[in-house]
């Protein structure tokens, strides 16, 4: 080998930084009116807690008379999921959190009552 040495070479590699969401806040009272078969149905979000973008809190709907805890998520840009399964009951709601305004799609099933539409909730100051 001509006197040469094989060298290893060693880059060094950018420094990592783990990146920060800014998550809105959903902590508080939601409530609205929704139509359902031509008849106003209320519902009642009370999100209580938020760790991250974990979400907890009660919910309560007008139709079959049911409350019961709800969980779930809310991601940087507003997105909400929330479950619920208040007795034999069960419940979803997929939305958008803008300022006081969440507004989505609420899916609810309680024996033979089947509510799926849009809803739009405001949040109650504090």
């Amino acid at each position: 080998m001509n006197g040469s040495t094989k060298r290893a070479l060693v880059e060094m590699l950018e420094s990592r930084k783990l990146l920060s969401v800014t998550l809105p806040s959903a902590v508080g009272n939601f409530t609205g009116t929704f139509d359902y078969n031509g008849t106003p149905v209320t519902l009642d979000l009370d999100i209580l807690t938020q760790k991250r973008a974990s979400l907890g809190g009660v919910g309560a709907i007008s139709a079959g008379s049911q409350t019961g805890r709800i969980n779930g998520s809310i991601n940087a840009k507003g997105i909400v999921h929330l479950t619920a399964h208040p007795g034999k009951a069960t419940g979803s709601f997929v939305g958008t959190l803008t300022g006081d305004t969440l507004s989505g799609t609420l899916k609810y099933r309680f024996g033979k009552t089947h509510v799926t539409g849009p809803v739009t909730l405001s949040r109650a100051p504090s």
